[in-house]
């Protein structure tokens, strides 16, 4: 992607899905899709966290299956966003999107 270029996915998840008794760690994984010039790439969504989440927290994670150039993005819940993340690296994306928010205020 362009420097400066923006580019927006979003994956809209059924709140009965999201309050379904997900154990933690569990994630929903999104169909792979393409954004701003990159290729194949997935969010991976735990209602109930990461097994080190903040309790009732909800985690978020940008997963790519190539080893894509480096670039900048945020993790959204609802209206919770994440700090910009640099993505530097193959496959799992960042701790920022750990415990992201907590899960009832966005549903």
């Amino acid at each position: 992607m362009a420097e400066g270029v923006f580019a927006d996915f979003f994956w809209l998840i059924p709140v009965a899905e999201v309050r379904k008794d997900w154990p933690r760690g569990t994630a929903m994984v999104s169909e792979a899709f393409d954004c701003g010039g990159l290729v194949r790439l997935r969010l991976r969504f735990f209602p109930m966290g990461r097994t080190w989440s903040k309790p009732g927290h909800c985690a978020v994670e940008l997963e790519s299956e190539d080893d894509p150039p480096d670039f900048k993005f945020r993790l959204c819940v609802g209206m919770c966003r994440s700090a910009t993340l640099l993505h530097k690296w193959w496959g799992y994306d960042g701790k920022a999107g750990d415990s992201l928010c907590v899960v009832d205020d966005v549903l």
